[in-house]
């Protein structure tokens, strides 16, 4: 089980990687890792869906709607 120094390093670890721009795929911790769902949180606190999905491919979304 991650000790909180750990958890809190991965949710710093996802706001960086999200204010770089950096998809959500780099996250380095693998599905059955709770860090996996900090770094995940952190990474959310950063991006809005549509700016996520605008800038990864994904489809077309109204950013009033997705508001």
């Amino acid at each position: 089980m991650a000790r909180r120094a750990e958890i809190t390093a991965a949710v710093l670890a996802g706001r960086e990687a999200g204010s770089r721009g950096d998809p959500v795929t780099a996250c380095p911790y693998p599905a059955t890792d709770l860090r996996r769902r900090a770094w995940v949180s952190g990474y959310a606190q950063t991006r809005t869906v549509a700016q996520a999905l605008a800038e990864h491919g994904g489809p077309d979304v109204d950013q009033d709607v997705a508001d």
